[in-house]
């Protein structure tokens, strides 16, 4: 049944993992009445006030601002806003090593099944975008102020004198801030 899982005499504990289409469904650590499935699904029982439903209800939760699916888990009245991403990795290949994040093989953030996560570096993160052809950079970056058109130029410009790093910023509708970082390549290294 899409949508909900029964809970039957075999995993009416919340201890125990339950297994139904295939999946494995394992408790989320610290909250109890929610659960994680292998395929990236959340699962809760909880109800407002307290009570317990009788059967399991998948969560939909929502987007943050990068993309990533999120939720928000309760705890006697304490909540949490988590990616799916981290739910899954943690319950599935335990907790984070140190110095390490979560990353998506496949390179779709919207991907949180268990056999498409893994913990690995930030620049193993950075190199799996570079791949995936995900990673923001240069125009492609939400906060980008100029295009590599105008960066090219305005670097030809400082190049061959007689303008100010003012003068640019105020032409290009930028801060002198963002200049300076374009015509030392402190931004757009790669251009």
């Amino acid at each position: 049944m899409i949508g909900k899982i029964k809970i039957t005499s075999a995993d009416k504990s919340s201890a125990m993992p339950c297994r139904a289409l295939g999946v494995e469904y394992r408790d989320i650590e610290g909250f109890p009445g929610y659960r994680v499935g292998s395929d990236g699904s959340i699962w809760s029982k909880r109800l407002s006030g307290g009570r317990v439903a009788r059967e399991w209800r998948q969560m939909s939760g929502g987007v943050d601002k990068n993309g990533y699916r999120k939720v928000t888990l309760c705890n006697h009245g304490h909540q949490v806003c988590w990616r799916f991403s981290r739910i899954v990795v943690v319950a599935f290949h335990g907790p984070a090593p140190e110095g390490m994040e979560c990353c998506h093989r496949n390179g779709d953030k919207t991907d949180d099944r268990a056999e498409n996560l893994r913990w690995g570096t930030h620049r193993d993160n950075i190199r799996d975008k570079l791949i995936h052809g995900t990673h923001q950079i240069g125009d492609s970056h939400p906060h980008s102020k100029l295009t590599e058109t105008q960066v090219i130029e305005i670097r030809r410009r400082w190049a061959a004198g007689g303008v100010t790093q003012h003068q640019l910023a105020e032409e290009f509708g930028v801060k002198n801030v963002t200049i300076c970082a374009v015509v030392t390549r402190r931004n757009w290294r790669h251009v």
